[in-house]
Formats: C-alpha cells, structure tokens, sequence
C-alpha cells in the first residue's frame, strides 16, 4: 500500500502504545490497554473544518439482551508458525497467516475527503515493504468495522463507497474504482456477502510502491455489539512481494464464531 498522505489523505495506525495521525499531529501516546476503539479515534480525527459533513446520526440500539463489548478480546498467543487467530468484539474470529504482523488490541485506518476510515483488530503483511514510500506502508492489511440497523447487502455497499470517497483525489486523474458485484456465500456454516473493490491508476512516487490496489470487503451477521460485522482486506496488487489471492481467501475462509 502507498503511503497516502501523497493522495491527500491522513494515515493513521494505533498500535501496542502509540496511536499516530501521520500529516496531522499526534492524537495519543497511551499504554496498550488504553488505546481508543475504532469509533472513538474516528471522532477524534474528524478535521474540524469538515465537521458539518461528518454524518451525526445516532445508529439504532441493540435488541436487548444482545451482547456488547466494548473493546476487542485480548490478543491469542499461539506457538511461533502457527496461523494467528484475531477475536473481535463482534463475537467473531479471524486468523492470519504466521508471518503475518498482529497488531490486535490496535486501530488502524486513514483518513480522507471528510471521510474516517478505522479498522480494529488489524494485521499487516509486509510492513515497510517499500521504504521510498515513507513512514507507513505495507503490502496487506486486514481488520474488522461494523454497522447497525444495516442487512448485509447495505453495509457492505456503505463500506465500499467510504472507502473509494476517502481514496478518491482530483489530483490524481487516471485513478479509477471498480465495485464487484456483490455476491452472497456462505462461511462456516454463516452467511456472508462479499465485494470487492479495485483501485488502479494510483499515483508512484517510488517504482516499490504498487499501481493497483484492492479491498475485499465481507459482511456476515455479527454474534455481538452490532448488527453486521465487516472484514476488509486491502491487498496491494501488480507488485512482486504481494500477498497471493490465495492467502486472501484463506483469511475470509477462517472468519468464525469465537
């Protein structure tokens, strides 16, 4: 993944004790079990000139007695090489690969066009991958965010469409986005939606940085603290250290009850 300050956009990752806004300024320096959720630090770094376009409505409540957490589960230590389970407060695992960076208990994210996007429990895959790049790159990420009062099919489509609204840049005129059709499966016995969403034409200002880039999104009713529970997976593309589509399916294939 670019560094995407040079689209315009603020990249942020919240991560073991620091929490950073790179072309901002630092929102926290906390410990570990301090370190805001998801909804807080996307609050936090709502640009206040923009503020009157960040959507204000209150989502509708859980049916009582429905489970909620507030935070993600503790990190699962497993023995070194063995896939790295990934529990959420949606009541759902996922794993990543061993050689995978997990930095559950984490936020990571950016920000762009009055859109915030934030992903908990993250992993990243190739991280500093490409060093020309700047002070945050990686060639995968994967984490989790959430909708309530969405089916599926809504929230996944609310999903793709901030993403391509915090991505898009006039500056950047040969960037194009193509949205899958969304197509309904099953995983684990759970049903699930899933689409996908190409970005080609990006911007290189280093020949490591990747030209194409995309972001497998997966709805699947969530077991606690919302409705629907998203996966996103952004996997740089046309590069040779990439992440292989297999490896992005084996991920989407482990998304379970935990």
């Amino acid at each position: 993944m670019r560094n995407t300050r040079s689209i315009g956009t603020r990249l942020l990752i919240a991560a073991g004790a620091l929490v950073v806004a790179w072309g901002a300024t630092q929102v926290a320096t906390q410990k570990n079990e301090a370190v805001p959720d998801a909804d807080t630090l996307a609050t936090a770094l709502v640009p206040s000139t923009s503020a009157a376009a960040v959507p204000t409505s209150t989502p509708p409540p859980l049916p009582p007695g429905f489970p909620s957490m507030d935070r993600h589960p503790p990190k699962i230590e497993v023995p070194e090489g063995e896939p790295q389970p990934i529990a959420t407060k949606f009541g759902l695992t996922y794993d990543i690969p061993a050689d995978w960076e997990n930095f559950d208990g984490g936020v990571a994210g950016w920000s762009g066009n009055s859109e915030i996007i934030t992903y908990g429990a993250p992993g990243f895959y190739g991280v500093d991958a490409c060093p020309e790049a700047g002070d945050a790159n990686w060639r995968a990420m994967t984490g989790v965010s959430a909708r309530r009062g969405m089916d599926l099919t809504t929230a996944a489509a609310d999903e793709a469409g901030k993403i391509e609204r915090s991505l898009a840049d006039a500056e950047a005129p040969d960037m194009r986005f193509q949205h899958s059709a969304p197509v309904e499966t099953e995983i684990n016995g759970r049903p699930a939606l899933r689409t996908t969403i190409t970005v080609t034409g990006l911007p290189q200002e280093a020949a490591c940085e990747p030209p194409k880039v995309t972001y497998d999104v997966v709805a699947t009713p969530a077991l606690a603290t919302a409705n629907v529970m998203l996966l996103v997976i952004q996997n740089s593309r046309d590069v040779p250290d990439a992440a292989d589509q297999a490896t992005v399916e084996e991920i989407i294939n482990t998304l379970r009850p935990s």
